[in-house]
């Protein structure tokens, strides 16, 4: 009855919407959860929390709405009893709506943790050092106030790695690639990946953040709420019959839609950056585990260098691409809508901005493609340079010895120069794309309120406000389309990138561990090579060490004496795998650990810690 619920000084709702709305859509919304919650509980395996004070007084408040609600159905289905100047209903509502809200106060506070848990979250560690996420409440999480602490350690003292959290199991290198490599048909990466397993890997990032672009949409679809929002304010400050309340309500909503949006990008955000932290430890791991299998005719068809590139620029640019992932499919929907509502308001003369927008878009495809051929440029640059610098730090000796410093350093920075006038260009390329995209609403609105009125239309004030607003909603994704479009040509520049490198063959492990033999090494009639199998098998050529055999009995100094070039090394080498195995069996004692110290030492006279991190200074 819009009367007594709007139509009025004093609205209340009727009994109809009290007993219905507000009692379907909560136990609708219970569930529809109830699945995902039980299936979850079977799913993880927590310890058990013990009993105190709080879960039991939770407990109890629950208990107390349960056995509320049943009697209160029990008086409903009492027809005598079923009026509204019952006083036992009166009461039984008020006691229901108390427990409610105890029971709501309750639950936003989180359990703690049993001991156990932290133990197995940190793998014995201290309990200061679980991230404080784990044991936060959901409006803690809403409004991140668990990292609190850390800010404002931060902002008295400089941070160190002793003040960060432990990194969280699912996190870790070791899970994050676990479950990569299970993606990539088991635990090892094939040699030739199909369309199919390119399309699995696609799925499984779209079921990583599906949950979160669904968020990203909602938040996007509340914010075109704010221009409606607005029309009724503008409307109700011209009409002074409209009763006060009306106001208060249009600005709590209008403030209600930007924090609700605003907590919604923010825990987009953060979620997106998680997830391209794990794709990036993912890549990163999956570069150099290749890099330590890659077959000898793979080595001379990639460098140090491009390898380096892999790992810090091309993993990378799927972090940099992810926060614009969403915009794929919510761009669209948030201009359609804008659209729509901007046909409500100015009508026909819409379609005019609209065709300036699609005249835009022929020059942004140029443009894109422009600039996917620069990168793919760059890269190769930025490859060649790092191989050279590599190349140069190797052989600095004999550079010093020659003084060759400054014809190569002169090539090093000739290869700079062609690399920054690619950068140069692309970003001049990319700021026409981001100019464009600054003046298109302008450009809409003009022409959209120019035809509005050559019609023989009145623009007022209502109509103006609301459709600036609308406009600058336009603006948002025609702005970032252009940044979208540019992280994703970098991004599918580095796919092509990774996939050429991930398909690279491998060295086939022919070295087997036998328990069982006395002998610590042990190599029968063995044939290696450092070229392919199939070049030595099929095209003639002879293999670099052919038939030999050795046994090294343990606790025994052997010595390989030979002329330089004669394939001391090689021998090594192919006891550590590293060659190509023709024929013939390579065994080691499975008990005994086999070590390799080559003639370069780099190894400097300090801690595992220290050689890996230096100069590291924890801050």
């Amino acid at each position: 009855d819009s009367q007594i619920s709007w139509n009025t000084t004093r609205p209340k709702f009727s009994a109809c919407i009290a007993e219905t709305a507000f009692t379907w859509i909560p136990s609708l919304f219970l569930w529809i959860c109830l699945p995902v919650v039980i299936a979850d509980m079977f799913r993880t395996r927590r310890p058990a929390i013990a009993w105190n004070a709080y879960n039991s007084a939770r407990m109890a408040t629950a208990l107390t709405l349960s056995v509320v609600t049943v009697v209160d159905f029990i008086l409903c289905m009492i027809r005598q009893f079923k009026s509204d100047d019952t006083p036992a209903v009166s009461y039984l509502i008020s006691t229901a709506m108390y427990s409610w809200l105890i029971l709501f106060i309750i639950n936003s506070f989180a359990d703690r943790l049993p001991e156990d848990n932290y133990t197995d979250k940190l793998g014995g560690q201290s309990r200061s050092r679980v991230c404080p996420k784990e044991r936060a409440s959901f409006p803690q999480k809403l409004i991140f106030e668990w990292i609190t602490g850390l800010i404002l350690k931060g902002w008295k003292n400089p941070l160190t790695s002793a003040d960060l959290w432990a990194v969280r199991r699912e996190d870790r290198c070791r899970k994050v690639y676990g479950e990569f490599s299970s993606i990539w048909k088991g635990t090892k990466l094939v040699e030739e990946l199909t369309a199919e397993d390119d399309e699995r890997v696609v799925s499984e990032l779209s079921g990583k953040s599906g949950d979160i672009n669904i968020l990203k949409l909602v938040a996007d679809v509340v914010q075109l709420a704010n221009p409606m929002i607005m029309k009724l304010l503008i409307a109700f400050t011209t009409d002074p019959l409209e009763p006060d309340w009306h106001g208060y309500m249009y600005a709590c909503l209008l403030i209600f839609t930007n924090i609700f949006q605003s907590l919604i990008n923010g825990y987009q955000s953060q979620r997106m950056a998680v997830l391209g932290m794990r794709i990036r430890t993912c890549l990163i791991s999956a570069v150099y585990r290749k890099s330590l299998v890659l077959s000898n005719h793979s080595k001379t068809a990639t460098t140090s260098g491009e390898i380096v590139n892999l790992m810090a620029v091309d993993a990378q640019r799927f972090v940099d691409m992810l926060p614009y992932l969403s915009f794929l499919w919510t761009a669209p929907v948030q201009v359609g809508i804008s659209l729509y509502l901007l046909y409500n308001e100015m009508g026909y003369a819409t379609f005019g901005g609209l065709v300036v927008m699609l005249m835009l878009i022929p020059i942004n495809g140029y443009v894109s493609a422009k600039i996917q051929k620069i990168q793919t440029k760059q890269m190769k640059l930025k490859d060649e340079r790092v191989r050279g610098l590599n190349e140069i730090l190797g052989g600095i000796k004999v550079l010093k010895l020659y003084g060759w410093e400054e014809a190569f350093v002169d090539n090093i920075l000739a290869i700079r120069r062609r690399e920054l006038n690619l950068i140069r260009k692309s970003g001049l390329i990319s700021g026409v794309t981001v100019v464009l995209a600054g003046i298109t609403p302008f450009l809409v609105a003009l022409v959209t309120f120019g035809i509005y009125i050559a019609m023989g239309n009145t623009l007022d004030a209502q109509k103006a406000f609301v459709s600036i607003a609308l406009f600058n909603l336009l603006r948002i994704p025609l702005t970032i389309v252009p940044n979208m479009v540019t992280s994703l040509i970098l991004t599918l520049v580095s796919v092509k990138r990774l996939d050429k490198f991930l398909n690279f063959s491998e060295l086939m492990g022919y070295v087997n561990r036998n328990k069982d033999q006395k002998e610590v090494i042990k190599v029968e009639n063995a044939s290696f090579t450092w070229e392919r199998v199939e070049d030595v098998v099929d095209g003639g050529l002879k293999p670099t060490l052919d038939k030999i055999n050795l046994k090294v009995m343990k606790g025994k100094f052997v010595a390989v004496v030979g002329n330089v070039g004669s394939g001391k090394s090689s021998l090594l080498s192919a006891l550590l795998g590293d060659m190509e195995i023709c024929s013939g069996s390579v065994n080691i004692n499975g008990n005994s650990e086999l070590a390799y110290v080559p003639q370069q030492a780099w190894i400097q006279n300090a801690t595992l810690k220290d050689n890996i991190l230096v100069p590291f200074t924890n801050k």
